[in-house]
């Protein structure tokens, strides 16, 4: 105490002037450095978080490129990895991984569907066509031909 200044007159010396506190221990309970802290450190990352998370992105990225596989997995791994999360909250990090994972295998697996759904449409809209229908014919006429003059 002897190494403080006394406070100047009038002025009320401030809360815990004088004290002295221990020396901080990094390790607290003579743990090694790098080791979990007894009150609940980091949990680890769920096994499958990143890799939904980077199959998710991917089939997003190929989508159009018939990938529907990559679109259904992150979906499946994604949701049976959050029901473990969920179902034990203490045990695994990487929810937020998993759900992002989830969502892109969604939105890839619709984007393909729809994808599906368009070249089907399209697909029809120019068979219909009148354009193309006389075209065919044109195109098939010597076949006709060949088969009528055969039959006769």
């Amino acid at each position: 105490m002897s190494n403080m200044p006394p406070p100047y007159p009038g002025q009320e010396p401030y809360q815990g002037q004088g004290q002295q506190y221990p020396p901080v221990n990094p390790t607290p309970y003579g743990q090694p450095a790098g080791s979990q802290s007894p009150y609940g450190g980091a949990k680890p990352q769920h096994p499958q978080a990143t890799t939904t998370l980077v199959l998710g992105i991917v089939s997003i990225v190929l989508v159009f490129m018939c990938c529907l596989p990559l679109g259904i997995a992150p979906w499946i791994m994604g949701s049976k990895a959050i029901k473990q999360v969920d179902a034990n909250p203490g045990m695994y990090e990487g929810r937020g991984q998993l759900v992002a994972g989830k969502v892109m295998g969604i939105v890839s697996t619709v984007l393909f569907v729809v994808g599906i759904i368009v070249f089907v449409a399209l697909f029809a809209w120019i068979i219909a066509s009148p354009e193309f229908q006389e075209e065919l014919d044109a195109a098939l006429a010597p076949t006709y031909n060949a088969v009528t003059t055969v039959s006769s």
